[in-house]
């Protein structure tokens, strides 16, 4: 044949029967890898919780999600709980009938209780559980899950959807994000 395709065979048979001009020897680099991830300030208190031991990059930034997740969650109850408990079953806020009134702030220490933490989790916000019309009672919105509970028993709060029962048996059903233009109860004037 040739001498160019004698010194190709025998270039073959040295390095193998596949050009591998583009395989790169990765044994060498002994590089940890690390994610791409925001900085999150975190409480001392919340510090305590963020313990990362990582075996690979996907689990770090699995661990890392969750535990910024938790720290959020902590944080929306927090504000929740604060403002269910600056309401007075006793003073009615925008312009609600008393007995309405005590029927909502019960309804929201109800949810808050019960589901605040599986809501949180979730991504229910405030508006979409405690929200109400900015006008108050003489407003047309119709508000959130615990305006429309009214004293009636919640069967289930989930992902998207949360359950009630009317007082003659029938089912209600609350969408997370359907109603917009809501204040939290709790920002109504008194």
């Amino acid at each position: 044949m040739g001498k160019w395709s004698d010194l190709a065979r025998q270039r073959n048979t040295e390095i193998g029967t596949r050009d591998n001009r583009d395989a790169w020897d990765t044994s060498h680099i002994a590089v940890p890898i690390v994610p791409n991830g925001p900085i999150v300030p975190a409480s001392a208190s919340a510090r305590d919780d963020l313990v990362l031991v990582p075996q690979n990059a996907a689990q770090f930034q699995t661990r890392q999600i969750v535990a910024i997740e938790t720290l959020l969650c902590r944080d929306l109850q927090s504000i929740w709980r604060q403002g269910i408990g600056s309401l007075d079953p006793e003073k009615p806020r925008g312009g609600f009938h008393w007995r309405r009134w005590d029927h909502l702030v019960a309804d929201c220490v109800l949810i808050f209780n019960e589901y605040g933490e599986l809501a949180a989790a979730t991504g229910w916000t405030a508006e979409d559980l405690f929200g109400v019309d900015p006008a108050g009672a003489g407003g047309s919105i119709v508000g959130g899950l615990a305006w429309r509970l009214e004293g009636r028993k919640l069967l289930s709060v989930e992902t998207g959807m949360a359950t009630f029962k009317y007082h003659n048996g029938d089912i209600g059903r609350c969408s997370r994000g359907w109603v917009r233009g809501l204040v939290p109860v709790w920002e109504l004037s008194e």
